[in-house]
Protein backbone atom coordinates (compact mmCIF):
# COMPACT_ATOMS: atom_id res chain seq x y z
CA UNK A 1 0.00 0.00 0.00
CA UNK A 2 1.42 3.30 -0.66
CA UNK A 3 2.35 5.93 1.93
CA UNK A 4 1.14 9.81 1.02
CA UNK A 5 1.20 12.76 2.55
CA UNK A 6 -2.24 13.18 1.23
CA UNK A 7 -4.44 15.55 4.12
CA UNK A 8 -7.51 13.89 5.52
CA UNK A 9 -10.62 14.05 3.73
CA UNK A 10 -12.40 16.39 6.21
CA UNK A 11 -9.89 19.18 5.70
CA UNK A 12 -10.98 22.70 5.24
CA UNK A 13 -9.88 24.85 2.53
CA UNK A 14 -11.10 28.41 1.96
CA UNK A 15 -11.33 29.10 -1.70
CA UNK A 16 -11.97 32.78 -2.67
CA UNK A 17 -11.38 34.81 -6.12
CA UNK A 18 -7.74 34.64 -6.06
CA UNK A 19 -7.70 30.59 -5.78
CA UNK A 20 -10.67 30.80 -8.73
CA UNK A 21 -7.97 32.60 -10.67
CA UNK A 22 -5.08 29.95 -9.36
CA UNK A 23 -7.65 26.91 -10.24
CA UNK A 24 -8.13 28.67 -13.92
CA UNK A 25 -4.34 28.77 -14.57
CA UNK A 26 -4.17 25.38 -13.49
CA UNK A 27 -6.62 23.80 -15.33
CA UNK A 28 -5.81 25.63 -18.66
CA UNK A 29 -4.49 23.76 -21.79
CA UNK A 30 -1.82 26.10 -22.27
CA UNK A 31 -0.78 25.14 -18.57
CA UNK A 32 2.59 22.63 -18.78
CA UNK A 33 4.08 20.41 -16.28
CA UNK A 34 7.39 18.79 -15.89
CA UNK A 35 6.03 15.52 -16.09
CA UNK A 36 3.58 13.67 -18.74
CA UNK A 37 1.40 10.40 -19.03
CA UNK A 38 -0.67 9.20 -16.33
CA UNK A 39 0.10 11.35 -13.46
CA UNK A 40 -0.47 13.91 -15.73
CA UNK A 41 -4.12 13.06 -16.66
CA UNK A 42 -4.91 12.56 -13.32
CA UNK A 43 -3.53 16.21 -12.50
CA UNK A 44 -5.35 17.99 -15.49
CA UNK A 45 -8.23 15.92 -14.65
CA UNK A 46 -8.60 17.32 -10.57
CA UNK A 47 -7.61 20.51 -11.77
CA UNK A 48 -10.85 20.87 -14.20
CA UNK A 49 -12.84 19.23 -11.63
CA UNK A 50 -11.77 22.12 -9.08
CA UNK A 51 -12.38 24.80 -11.51
CA UNK A 52 -15.83 23.56 -12.57
CA UNK A 53 -17.11 23.20 -9.15
CA UNK A 54 -15.42 26.38 -8.16
CA UNK A 55 -17.02 28.68 -10.85
CA UNK A 56 -20.79 26.68 -10.21
CA UNK A 57 -20.11 27.67 -6.00
CA UNK A 58 -19.42 31.18 -7.82
CA UNK A 59 -21.94 31.63 -9.99
CA UNK A 60 -19.60 32.36 -13.07
CA UNK A 61 -17.61 31.06 -15.32
CA UNK A 62 -13.96 32.55 -16.15
CA UNK A 63 -14.12 30.99 -20.08
CA UNK A 64 -14.47 33.51 -22.67
CA UNK A 65 -18.72 33.17 -22.67
CA UNK A 66 -18.89 33.77 -18.74
CA UNK A 67 -17.56 37.28 -18.92
CA UNK A 68 -20.88 40.04 -18.63
CA UNK A 69 -21.02 41.61 -22.50
CA UNK A 70 -20.42 45.04 -20.15
CA UNK A 71 -16.47 43.70 -19.19
CA UNK A 72 -15.47 42.23 -22.72
CA UNK A 73 -12.67 45.17 -22.63
CA UNK A 74 -11.44 43.52 -18.76
CA UNK A 75 -12.01 39.66 -20.39
CA UNK A 76 -9.39 40.38 -23.02
CA UNK A 77 -7.08 41.84 -20.67
CA UNK A 78 -7.81 38.89 -18.20
CA UNK A 79 -6.68 36.44 -21.50
CA UNK A 80 -3.94 38.68 -21.83
CA UNK A 81 -2.18 37.94 -18.66
CA UNK A 82 -3.60 34.60 -18.23
CA UNK A 83 -1.35 34.06 -21.22
CA UNK A 84 1.70 35.94 -19.97
CA UNK A 85 1.25 34.06 -16.59
CA UNK A 86 1.54 30.85 -18.20
CA UNK A 87 4.70 31.83 -20.19
CA UNK A 88 6.66 32.67 -17.17
CA UNK A 89 9.54 30.18 -16.98
CA UNK A 90 13.35 30.03 -15.18
CA UNK A 91 16.27 28.54 -16.49
CA UNK A 92 15.20 25.63 -14.40
CA UNK A 93 11.38 25.29 -15.04
CA UNK A 94 10.73 21.58 -16.18
CA UNK A 95 13.71 19.71 -14.38
CA UNK A 96 12.02 17.35 -12.22
CA UNK A 97 15.05 16.93 -10.26
CA UNK A 98 18.63 19.20 -10.09
CA UNK A 99 20.70 17.56 -7.94
CA UNK A 100 23.36 17.16 -10.81
CA UNK A 101 23.01 20.62 -11.74
CA UNK A 102 23.52 22.26 -8.69
CA UNK A 103 26.30 19.94 -7.17
CA UNK A 104 28.24 20.76 -10.79
CA UNK A 105 28.07 24.17 -10.03
CA UNK A 106 29.04 24.57 -5.93
CA UNK A 107 32.13 22.23 -7.16
CA UNK A 108 32.89 25.27 -10.25
CA UNK A 109 34.27 27.69 -7.37
CA UNK A 110 32.74 31.24 -7.80
CA UNK A 111 32.01 30.90 -11.48
CA UNK A 112 29.56 28.16 -10.01
CA UNK A 113 28.57 30.67 -7.16
CA UNK A 114 27.87 33.24 -9.44
CA UNK A 115 25.28 30.98 -11.85
CA UNK A 116 23.16 29.78 -8.87
CA UNK A 117 23.40 33.65 -7.46
CA UNK A 118 21.74 34.66 -10.33
CA UNK A 119 19.74 31.14 -10.91
CA UNK A 120 18.59 32.34 -7.25
CA UNK A 121 17.54 35.53 -8.56
CA UNK A 122 15.53 34.67 -11.71
CA UNK A 123 13.42 32.09 -9.82
CA UNK A 124 12.49 35.52 -7.67
CA UNK A 125 11.78 37.76 -9.75
CA UNK A 126 9.97 35.08 -11.67
CA UNK A 127 8.07 34.29 -8.62
CA UNK A 128 7.19 38.18 -7.70
CA UNK A 129 6.06 38.39 -11.50
CA UNK A 130 3.89 36.02 -11.14
CA UNK A 131 2.53 37.12 -7.60
CA UNK A 132 1.83 40.43 -9.47
CA UNK A 133 0.02 38.48 -12.26
CA UNK A 134 -2.55 37.07 -9.57
CA UNK A 135 -3.14 40.42 -7.96
CA UNK A 136 -4.39 41.74 -11.59
CA UNK A 137 -6.10 38.63 -12.55
CA UNK A 138 -8.31 38.35 -8.95
CA UNK A 139 -8.88 42.31 -9.58
CA UNK A 140 -9.96 41.87 -13.07
CA UNK A 141 -12.73 39.22 -11.69
CA UNK A 142 -13.45 41.54 -8.88
CA UNK A 143 -14.41 44.54 -11.26
CA UNK A 144 -16.33 42.15 -13.86
CA UNK A 145 -18.55 40.01 -11.49
CA UNK A 146 -18.62 42.48 -8.64
CA UNK A 147 -20.71 40.56 -5.32
CA UNK A 148 -20.14 37.15 -6.81
CA UNK A 149 -16.66 37.21 -7.07
CA UNK A 150 -16.63 38.61 -2.99
CA UNK A 151 -17.52 35.01 -2.05
CA UNK A 152 -15.34 32.58 -0.43
CA UNK A 153 -16.22 28.95 -0.62
CA UNK A 154 -14.67 25.54 1.03
CA UNK A 155 -14.17 22.19 0.95
CA UNK A 156 -17.69 21.66 2.47
CA UNK A 157 -19.00 23.39 -0.42
CA UNK A 158 -17.84 21.76 -2.88
CA UNK A 159 -18.65 18.24 -1.01
CA UNK A 160 -21.89 19.44 -0.80
CA UNK A 161 -22.33 19.46 -4.94
CA UNK A 162 -20.23 16.14 -5.02
CA UNK A 163 -17.15 17.84 -5.70
CA UNK A 164 -13.68 16.25 -3.74
CA UNK A 165 -10.86 18.97 -3.99
CA UNK A 166 -8.29 16.63 -1.93
CA UNK A 167 -5.14 16.58 -4.03
CA UNK A 168 -4.27 13.68 -6.32
CA UNK A 169 -1.48 11.26 -5.03
CA UNK A 170 2.19 12.41 -5.61
CA UNK A 171 4.43 11.98 -8.67
CA UNK A 172 6.03 9.44 -6.48
CA UNK A 173 3.30 7.09 -6.47
CA UNK A 174 3.56 7.22 -10.47
CA UNK A 175 6.92 6.71 -10.65
CA UNK A 176 6.79 3.39 -12.24
CA UNK A 177 5.11 4.94 -14.91
CA UNK A 178 8.20 6.52 -15.99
Amino acid sequence: MPVTDAPPPDRQVSYDRRALVVAHLDAHPDKTHSWSGRYEAVLREHHQRLLDGLQRLFGFSLDREGWPADAAALAMLFRGTVDSCLALRTPGSGFLEGGLIIGKLENAGQRGEHVLTALHRIHDLTEQSRQAHLDILATLVDLAFGAPAQRVVTSADLRAIGVDDTPPPFLSEYFDDY
